[in-house]
């Protein structure tokens, strides 16, 4: 699935949950990991959950991939 294939309301969705776990002080940013980001993301809003709980889902395995050691 790409992002250009969906809907506006949903690919509103994906870009402000993509955006709000890519600007968090743990998010490891990179290009790898933006990419790896994205498909998270993508993955999960096929689902057709609501916004909130995308979000906490793919939070917390972003966090889980994508943490920066401390």
């Amino acid at each position: 699935m790409l992002l250009r294939d969906l809907d506006p309301a949903t690919a509103g969705r994906v870009l402000r949950i993509y955006d709000r776990i890519a600007e968090t002080s743990w998010f490891n940013r990179n290009r790898a990991t933006e990419w790896e980001l994205l498909k998270l993301v993508l993955r999960h809003v096929a689902r057709d959950q609501d916004e909130e709980y995308l979000q906490k889902l793919c939070t917390r395995e972003a966090f889980e991939r994508f943490c920066r050691s401390a």
